[in-house]
């Protein structure tokens, strides 16, 4: 909306175990869900004939499930995180520690209440800049990765 508030679509889905075995994740989904401030203001860019700088980065993140029983019907699922989905092997991010199934605690400062806002983090600066995540690894150690992102492909 023209408040900004994330809208989006599903893009598929298809089922795959967590990452990372202390969080449960129930189903992997691969969605488009962009701002709508973001959108307008991209567009905008587009017809004054200027290119798009978003940064982008060689890590994705998703959203980590548990799952707590709800009744004798089944279970009910509840976002509890951000985990890191996947690494480029020897990109920046690996060699500064980040790894697949490391808990997101701090995106720039904040607590993400969602994988969109790690994206949105990354999508508001530009290629060079750092973003800066504090992360739990699957050992229970936390680490501070600032990680160089990548200017977009053209």
């Amino acid at each position: 909306d023209d408040q900004g508030r994330i809208i989006g679509m599903n893009m598929g889905a298809v089922n795959g175990s967590a990452n990372a075995p202390h969080l449960v994740n129930i189903a992997r989904v691969i969605s488009l869900a962009v701002p709508s401030n973001t959108v307008l203001h991209d567009s905008q860019t587009i017809l004054s004939g200027q290119k798009i700088e978003h940064a982008e980065a060689d890590a994705q993140f998703e959203n980590s499930w548990e799952i707590s029983p709800a009744n004798t019907f089944g279970f009910i699922p509840k976002q509890c995180g951000v985990i890191v989905a996947r690494v480029v092997s020897g990109s920046d991010p690996a060699q500064k520690g980040l790894r697949v199934g490391d808990l997101v605690l701090l995106c720039d400062g904040l607590k993400p209440r969602d994988a969109n806002e790690v994206l949105e983090a990354i999508m508001r600066k530009r290629g060079g800049d750092i973003l800066h995540l504090t992360v739990r690894h699957e050992d229970n150690t936390e680490q501070n990765v600032n990680m160089q992102l990548l200017a977009p492909i053209e």
